[in-house]
């Protein structure tokens, strides 16, 4: 800035000698010598009292001083000897900030953009300054205007971002989604300008990680740490978003890394002992956690911690106990009730867990997590006026990472629909899509003209089924800026149940209501009967990949009984990578389970659609592969496990399935602590299964008589 202001300012007619002054005057400026350069700066002065450039930069060491009041005096002065100079106008703005008159200094650098528009300083001086004073929306107004005439500068970007997030912060379920993606974008644009900016690829991984986009996260985190070795707030943000992102065993190693920086910190043992959960090494975890309360008995969180670990680990009366214990020394414990909740819900204990949810809401009933947990209870029990409403506030659950598409247009409440346009949107799943669009017939029929937006891989399907509709496709956080003014109404596909599924009476039956390319499962049969030579085609699917699938999960050789059954053949329609799970079938069981390169549910769900309406009975554990058979009306068997793991949508003791005909319901009978959730059903589906064969093979006989 030195530099700048002999270079641009216009000073009063000097004499050589004066010239010669200041200049020296500036070296000494450049050089950190601050006394010697002001004592010829007031040579200067003596000799030329209004010249601009020794106002200026006396100014400037006053304010460097802390002397705020001396460098008003002279920037004033200097400003009105050069008043279309930008810097001096920016000088003295930073005074008044410094003197907190933070009208004037931000009058001040207004001042400055006005006469250089593309000053970046002073927008980014500005813009902080509304931020210090809390004036978010002002703020964002200043780092845009910024980013526009600057774009080149990636301080705005960043700054934008900031602003942006705190923004977030403050604003409804509504809106929230759109300023995120807002700030993700500037958070974006900022790292490609500066990718050495440390603190902005922290900052931008903390964002994707709060929005659910781990993998990502995990990047820019890595990238903040190459930059900074040592930063203990990356290193352990970087283990909680690994462990949020199923790595478990790397989100280990970096929680130890942090601790070698900075032992005994209780956030790093947290995030630990939270880490090693999800590796089952339990004890440790409660060592962690009862080294926690040890070093502050009065400390609530590391008791919720503690008795998670037993819950996780099947100790479900040390759980209940370790509540208690929580309870009795924080008697309104909102954590500890809701997790005892949880921990009844994840037994079948149902009317246990809807009781003690409802104290947890007394104490906070403000909370969406404790709504929406008590909707999911009411939804199971099929106490549907009651949990679809309460369903809505998922979209407020920060964790939950559910995008909501912003108005307009008004959601759709129930209103006449005849001749009116209205949007659906899919949300969370590929799972979830293929079961809440058993609504859609529903909106359909009552003379709307419907577009779907749902992910990109359930398009063709969509469109095949709904012919009367409109279907385009979106990916992750873009359905949040899609244009939708032109809609009289838009709702997700969830929120239909709250008008169109008000009780079991209300749900239609229907024998299938999404196709398959019929000239795809035309020809997958073909290729599956020359194979099967006269078996019956069977497809297996024994895991789910969501977030909480491992506890409603089992391994291949786990269907060993059923895998033995004569003249089935098996298919395989788990996605993923099964290859050494079918090899160690083979090996063990003698069982070939046909894996077809063809279909791949990850890249391409049209075909996989077609795969699934090939089979003759699908076996299954509770994934897209049940929701995929059950819409398309082919015959399907859902193993289900008793409690955790227990989607609400399946309800409670129903052998068949409201959603599905073709779906039978295969339950564990109970919670199994010691033994996995399958392990009694398997003998059952085994002899089932040999049934069936049988009775289909019967039919099949006199068929061809």
């Amino acid at each position: 800035m030195i530099t700048r202001a002999l270079a641009q300012m216009e000073s009063p007619a000097s004499s050589e000698s004066i010239t010669a002054l200041l200049q020296n005057a500036v070296q000494l400026h450049q050089a950190g010598r601050l006394v010697e350069a002001e004592r010829n700066y007031d040579i200067v002065l003596k000799q030329s009292p209004e010249h601009g450039d020794a106002l200026n930069l006396k100014g400037l060491i006053a304010l460097d001083l802390g002397r705020a009041q001396e460098a008003i005096n002279l920037l004033m002065r200097a400003v009105r000897a050069a008043p279309s100079y930008a810097p001096a106008y920016f000088n003295l703005g930073n005074a008044f900030a410094a003197a907190d008159r933070t009208d004037d200094a931000l009058a001040c650098y207004h001042k400055a953009c006005a006469i250089d528009p593309a000053f970046a300083d002073a927008h980014l001086n500005a813009g902080a300054l509304l931020e210090k004073l809390n004036r978010i929306s002002d703020a964002i107004k200043a780092f845009r205007t910024m980013v526009s005439v600057c774009p080149s500068d990636a301080r705005g970007y960043r700054n934008l971002a900031l602003c942006m997030v705190k923004s977030m912060d403050r604003s409804t379920s509504d809106n929230r989604d759109g300023i995120a993606v807002e700030a993700l974008t500037a958070f974006d644009r900022a790292c490609a300008l500066d990718p050495a900016d440390a603190d902005a690829q922290f900052e931008y991984a903390n964002l994707l990680a709060q929005r659910g986009n781990h993998p990502n996260g995990v990047i820019h985190y890595e990238t903040a740490l190459k930059l900074r070795p040592d930063w203990v707030e990356a290193i352990s943000n970087l283990g909680e978003t690994l462990r949020k992102d199923g790595r478990f065993d790397e989100a280990v190693a970096m929680q130890r890394r942090a601790l070698t920086h900075r032992p005994g910190d209780q956030i790093i043992l947290t995030h630990l002992g939270n880490a090693l959960v999800k590796i089952r090494a339990y004890e440790e975890a409660a060592e962690i956690f009862r080294g926690l309360m040890a070093s502050d008995p009065d400390a609530l969180l590391p008791y919720i911690n503690l008795g998670n670990v037993y819950r996780e680990s099947g100790r479900i009366d040390d759980a209940i106990a370790t509540f208690e214990e929580a309870l009795f020394r924080v008697p309104e414990s909102y954590e500890a009730y809701g997790n005892m909740s949880a921990t009844y819900a994840e037994q079948g204990w149902w009317a246990a867990a809807y009781i003690v949810n409802q104290k947890t809401l007394s104490i906070k009933g403000a909370d969406a997590k404790a709504h929406v947990n008590q909707s999911l209870i009411a939804l199971a029990l099929g106490r549907f006026t009651e949990g679809w409403p309460g369903y809505e506030l998922r979209f407020d659950v920060p964790e939950e990472h559910m995008p909501r598409r912003p108005t307009p247009p008004p959601y759709w409440r129930g209103e006449d629909l005849a001749g009116k346009s209205i949007l659906l949107w899919t949300e969370q799943g590929i799972g979830d899509e293929i079961l809440y669009a058993e609504m859609i017939p529903d909106v359909i029929a009552c003379g709307a003209q419907c577009v779907i937006a749902c992910s990109k891989r359930m398009v063709p399907i969509f469109a095949r089924s709904f012919p009367e509709t409109a279907v385009v496709g979106y990916e992750g956080s873009a359905l949040g800026v899609m244009g939708a003014e032109r809609f009289d109404y838009q709702s997700s596909i969830i929120s239909l149940g709250i008008y169109l599924r008000p009780d079991f009476q209300s749900f239609p039956r229907r024998a299938g209501y999404l196709k398959a390319d019929p000239v795809k499962v035309t020809s997958l049969r073909a290729r599956y009967e020359a194979l099967a030579q006269g078996r019956r085609i069977i497809g297996l699917s024994w895991r789910s990949k969501a977030v909480k699938g491992q506890s409603k999960s089992m391994a291949l050789l786990d269907l060993g009984p059923a895998l033995t059954t004569k003249n089935i053949f098996f298919v395989n329609l788990q996605y993923g990578d099964c290859g050494m799970e079918i090899a160690a079938a083979r090996e063990r069981l003698g069982v070939d389970i046909f894996q077809d390169s063809s279909v791949d549910p990850l890249s391409d769900m049209d075909t996989a659609f077609a795969q699934v309406a090939a089979m003759d009975l699908v076996i299954t554990t509770s994934n897209t592969t049940a929701h995929t058979a059950g819409a398309q009306n082919v015959p399907v068997w859902v193993m289900l496990p008793f409690g955790k793991g227990l989607l609400w949508y399946w309800f409670i003791r129903h052998q068949t399935s409201a959603w599905y005909p073709s779906a039978s319901l295969i339950r564990s009978p109970r919670v199994q602590s010691e033994t996995p959730w399958w392990q009694e059903i398997m003998e059952p589906i085994a002899s089932r299964l040999a049934a069936w064969t049988q009775s289909s093979a019967e039919i099949q006989n006199q068929s061809t008589k």
